[in-house]
């Protein structure tokens, strides 16, 4: 006989429970039964994996820490997810991780008791967390500066910009209201360094950002770890922009591009496509949400790769295969071609006027 059938071992219910539910899904998509838009309730529905994954390590009473971080950290992103709650996850995982540390302390002290202790006391714990989320507490956090960067535009024509940053949330945007080339604010503390290096050579410069690692930070609940750069409009562009984890924006309706490259590890991109344009974007991202905006009439073409994620486009667009093209798209005339690639996620392309 199994041995662990003989002690009495149950196997995960979640994985089953996942793979039946999301079977029936897209059976019922393919019959016509469901009218929605299935990967993008996938989308909104996967932390109920976590939640799950906690849940099920709670009833098989493996500890207290683990299932309670993985269902508190599951709601969390699922109330966000629906608009109950505006919440950067990121930061919040800076801010509270410490709590992992209490939770781990507890589950030394009790051990593995009775399941409906572990359960009450996992209980408790998941109240604190999403009341800290709800009340807005530990405002008296670490005291995030603002560094200021400016360069006077000059002579510049053209200009190469190279952004990275390990977390935290960047804005990029174009501007006529200035006559500097870039206007930046970043934040600086223990835990975030920003670096800048500027050259000039006639009528080019060449501009780097970036910042890693420098310590522990306990961001204040009104601090928000987020750099905005605003950049001249009349000088021509090559960009390249990397996010390890957090929110990239990229408003580029105002600024002329030659070449670009955007890319993120985990989080949220949006991305704004000026109105005219020749030029190719490669858009790279392991996990998130890409929500690309495209003027109307712009002649653009996607060639999209992607693993488990939804694509969702106006109506008019025309898909074959893995590419994408705009209404009415000729590649005789000048275009934007994006290069999108995204292992799991989900895809929003709209159009405005």
């Amino acid at each position: 006989m199994d041995e662990r059938r003989s002690s009495g071992y149950r196997g995960s219910y979640v994985w089953p429970i996942f793979l039946v539910g999301l079977g029936v899904v897209f059976l019922l998509k393919n019959l016509g039964v469901l009218e929605f838009d299935t990967w993008e309730m996938i989308w909104r529905l996967w932390p109920l994996i976590l939640v799950g994954m906690g849940l099920d390590s709670l009833l098989h009473n493996q500890g207290i820490a683990a299932p309670t971080i993985f269902i508190g950290l599951g709601l969390i992103i699922l109330l966000d997810n629906y608009g109950y709650i505006s919440v950067n996850i990121w930061s919040l995982l800076l801010r509270y991780w410490p709590l992992m540390i209490v939770a781990i302390g507890i589950d030394v002290l009790v051990g593995r008791r009775k399941l409906w202790i572990s359960m009450l006391i996992s209980l408790i714990l998941l109240v604190f967390i999403l009341g800290l989320v709800f009340s807005g507490a530990g405002r008296t956090g670490q005291r995030v500066e603002i560094e200021t960067i400016q360069e006077p535009a000059g002579v510049i024509t053209q200009a190469d910009i190279d952004l990275r940053y390990a977390v935290g949330e960047i804005s990029i945007s174009g501007t006529s209201d200035s006559t500097n080339l870039i206007d930046a604010q970043l934040p600086e503390s223990n835990f975030i360094e920003p670096n800048y290096n500027f050259s000039e050579e006639n009528n080019s410069a060449n501009i780097t950002l970036w910042s890693w690692f420098g310590g522990f930070v306990f961001p204040s609940q009104d601090q928000q770890l987020k750099s905005d750069v605003i950049l001249l409009d009349s000088v021509n562009y090559d960009i390249e922009m990397s996010l390890g984890v957090g929110v990239l924006i990229s408003d580029l309706a105002d600024l002329t591009i030659t070449d670009a490259a955007i890319n993120e590890g985990v989080g949220k991109l949006e991305i704004v496509l000026p109105e005219t344009g020749d030029y190719v974007l490669g858009i790279n991202q392991a996990i998130g949400t890409m929500n690309i905006i495209v003027p109307e009439g712009l002649n653009v073409r996607f060639d999209v790769s992607r693993v488990v994620s939804g694509l969702n486009y106006p109506e008019g667009y025309t898909l074959e295969d893995s590419t994408l093209l705009s209404p009415n798209f000729n590649p005789e005339n000048d275009s934007i071609e994006l290069q999108i690639n995204q292992v799991f996620g989900n895809i929003i392309i709209e159009s405005i006027p």
